[in-house]
């Protein structure tokens, strides 16, 4: 109850919050069948779910990088006539960050665009060689399930966390600026 009430006072959503709730509940669902299925395979199972876990971890990190991108928040900036300004220096927020971002996430769903015919191949090839490499072939389909599910699963637990918690760190900061600025220019008027 104090986690709810703490991120109530951020200004975040309970809808929102359960949502994320959720997917970390469901990270920790798909972790315990990779390590059931690990368990049920073979008289390696250590390395199984070794094997497993980091094919999972990375493909997470992939859907966290992915949702990083997607769920950098932009920045809209007043526009002001610069005849009204006199001799008031003035800062704006720098965005290079949203550019890149914006400039990879066009880049990221051009390339899959073009290549989605070949996805299913790369996954296919992908997974039989760490099938291969568990010494199970018929691994192939739950490689293929971890890969699939902690890319998704990832993107959206990053994608939310980046929305409602950069997008409040962000304005927080910006008005601490504005303010700021606004006493540094009343002191300087005296």
């Amino acid at each position: 109850m104090k986690i709810l009430s703490l991120l109530r006072k951020e200004g975040l959503s309970s809808r929102f919050l359960l949502i994320l709730i959720c997917l970390v509940i469901s990270l920790f669902i798909c972790f315990c069948i990779i390590a059931l299925y690990s368990y049920s395979v073979s008289n390696n199972s250590c390395g199984v779910f070794a094997t497993l876990f980091m094919v999972a971890s990375s493909s997470y990190a992939v859907g966290n990088i992915l949702g990083f991108l997607f769920g950098i928040p932009k920045t809209v900036q007043s526009q002001t006539n610069s005849a009204s300004i006199k001799n008031d220096t003035t800062y704006q927020v720098n965005t290079s960050l949203e550019q890149i971002s914006d400039w990879l996430t066009k880049m990221i769903i051009g390339a899959g665009l073009v290549e989605l015919k070949d996805i299913v191949r790369v996954l296919e090839n992908i997974s039989a060689n760490i099938a291969l490499d568990i010494g199970n072939e018929q691994s192939q389909s739950i490689i293929i399930a971890s890969i699939i599910c902690f890319i998704i699963l990832g993107f959206f637990v990053t994608y939310l966390s980046t929305r409602l918690y950069i997008a409040n760190a962000l304005a927080a900061a910006n008005a601490e600026l504005q303010e700021d600025a606004e006493e540094d220019k009343r002191k300087a008027s005296l």
